[in-house]
């Protein structure tokens, strides 16, 4: 368009989307729609608030941000900025984000770990959003997206996204590469092949999703294929997915490496579990190169696991022979941990599939009514030691047969009878669990 204020008419439409959502004035009960025609677009980073951050759209008022598509309506952050996080600012609890293409945003500066470089959903919705085909260039490396606590991300994808770091500088990285969830709600969102420059990234704690905060509720997402390829710091917990409070449900973590060999470092390939319930979810083909594919880390706060089936990881323990673990706990003590209705199965590792190391306290690890090697351990829990029976078919891949020991086997708990498998169908079939 012409850039004709107020950009009311396609022959009047502007080429800065911030300019648009400043000529509305909506309130509460009318949103505005600023609809956003296919193409790439950029925007000049502005500061905002009284520190040195910028971003290159602020939502700030109840505005409806509409693309025509997310693989065509393109925004290319592309200018490096030692300053900027960038990315859009969603602050208002009825904004909303859809069919958008994020690309190419800024890194930051060190302490700036809880901001986002591609997408901060403080209130408000981002759906159908693509947050992909980025090459980073920066010195310190954010979470591409976070979503706090009034925030929503949904039906939406954030991978295939690498880190160059600038010329003449060391890479730095920052708390996670992918989806910070601080207390916000995630659900039906890919969190995909994101990569990581090799070199001294001392303060990434998970490249794919981490979830904190007691109202932080992740469910139906795929975190698959990212990798952590290298590096030397220890702070490093997991590659797939680091869980420290919150519920996460009806998930898939599979084919997440962690390439890391420090002994200091948690090191799990799939999930480092700290906090909060995760339940109803599928672990498969996650590589550790140290330690474990789940780290059972531990905590103050309560920890459940619950209904998940673990599979066909990989533990390589090339540093401590012995040690490697699906479930592993490698601290002196785990407080309030339950493992419940799951079963870990095929697993291929340096240790053993649950690894207990001398000193354990295990009266405050409860492992029920689960399937895995070591159940002699625990045989008054209704713990299974048989082949659980699992189809290998890719359309009903680790689903149970028919013959299955693990068919009315479990817990029947006070919501079981409400609940929903990964697949969707009812938990309770039978007699039991």
């Amino acid at each position: 368009g012409a850039g004709v204020f107020p950009y009311d008419r396609p022959e009047r439409a502007t080429s800065s989307v911030q300019a648009a959502i400043d000529a509305v004035y909506p309130d509460a009960e009318n949103p505005s729609t600023v609809e956003v025609a296919a193409g790439t677009y950029d925007e000049t980073a502005k500061k905002i608030f009284l520190n040195t951050s910028c971003r290159h759209v602020f939502v700030l008022k109840p505005v409806r941000i509409v693309g025509e598509d997310r693989e065509t309506t393109h925004f290319d952050f592309a200018t490096w900025s030692s300053l900027a996080l960038g990315g859009f600012h969603l602050a208002h609890p009825q904004a909303t984000l859809s069919g958008v293409r994020i690309s190419n945003c800024l890194g930051g500066k060190d302490g700036w770990q809880e901001n986002a470089s591609a997408l901060d959903v403080i209130a408000g919705c981002a759906t159908n959003v693509s947050v992909s085909g980025s090459k980073i260039e920066a010195t310190h490396t954010m979470p591409l997206v976070v979503v706090r606590a009034k925030g929503v991300l949904e039906d939406s994808f954030v991978g295939d996204n690498a880190v160059v770091y600038k010329v003449g500088y060391t890479g730095w990285g920052r708390n996670v590469m992918g989806v910070y969830v601080n207390g916000g709600t995630v659900r039906r969102t890919a969190v995909c092949r994101n990569i990581p420059g090799a070199g001294y990234t001392d303060k990434f704690s998970v490249i794919g999703m981490r979830v904190t905060g007691a109202t932080a509720h992740v469910s139906d997402c795929l975190i698959e294929g990212n990798l952590y390829n290298g590096g030397t710091w220890t702070s490093m917990s997991a590659a797939g997915l680091y869980q420290e409070n919150g519920l996460v449900e009806r998930c898939i973590v599979q084919c997440n490496t962690n390439a890391l060999t420090t002994a200091a470092a948690k090191s799990a390939g799939g999930v480092y579990f700290g906090g909060g319930t995760l339940r109803n979810c599928l672990i498969a083909g996650n590589v550790s190169r140290y330690k474990a594919t789940v780290d059972v880390g531990a905590a103050t706060a309560k920890l459940t696991m619950i209904n998940c089936t673990v599979v066909d990881n990989v533990a390589s323990d090339t540093a401590s022979a012995g040690v490697g673990g699906v479930v592993s706990a490698d601290h002196s003590y785990v407080s309030y941990a339950t493992v419940e209705n799951c079963i870990f199965h095929n697993n291929k590792l340096g240790g053993v599939e649950v690894d207990l190391p001398t000193g354990m306290n295990r009266i405050d690890l409860t492992i029920s009514n689960t399937r895995f090697a070591e159940a002699a351990d625990y045989p008054s829990a209704g713990n299974l030691a048989d082949d659980p029976q699992l189809r290998t078919s890719r359309k009903r891949k680790y689903t149970l047969r028919p013959s299955s020991p693990c068919i009315d086997a479990g817990a029947d708990l006070d919501w079981t009878r409400d609940d929903r498998d990964l697949a969707g169908q009812p938990r309770w079939v039978g007699r039991a669990v």
